[in-house]
């Protein structure tokens, strides 16, 4: 439904409850990763989309709106979105980059990558540079500096 617009309040509310319950029924680590949905979702309940063209049925959730007074947290969304893709890109970045660092090493080695004979450097060397990357690119969409050439 989100892919197509078809009611993006509703749709970002059906998938906030199944990130909820993937997060119950999953281990922690597995789950983390993907919260900047949570973030995207959030957004699009507190906003909308307005540039979507209007659908059969969708004063229901134009109602919905009004109902919890969700204009009044809309200037809060984008920073709620910011917040949430950061903690998503830092926490790649030192659990799975830095803190277990051989989880990354053996896919590097499972899909026969190797960094050294076509950059240069070590594997070793290049996971450090991406989790790095990793962190400074969570920080700068937490700011909001470059937010396109980050997002590009």
């Amino acid at each position: 439904m989100l892919v197509i617009g078809i009611f993006p309040r509703f749709s970002s509310l059906m998938g906030l409850v199944l990130y909820i319950i993937a997060a119950l029924a999953y281990p922690a680590l597995n789950v983390l990763p993907y919260i900047a949905f949570v973030g995207i979702f959030v957004y699009l309940i507190l906003v909308g989309d307005s540039h979507l063209p209007r659908v059969r049925g969708g004063t229901f959730f134009a109602d919905f709106a009004d109902i919890f007074e969700l204009e009044k947290f809309a200037p809060y969304a984008m920073a709620i979105m910011r917040i949430f893709t950061t903690f998503s890109f830092v926490l790649v970045a030192l659990f799975y980059n830095m803190y277990n660092s051989e989880t990354a090493l053996s896919a590097l080695r499972t899909h026969g990558v190797d960094f050294n004979s076509t950059i240069g450097v070590s594997n070793e060397v290049f996971i450090l540079f991406s989790s790095v990357s990793g962190i400074l690119l969570g920080v700068l969409i937490l700011f909001g500096i470059l937010p396109r050439f980050v997002g590009g």
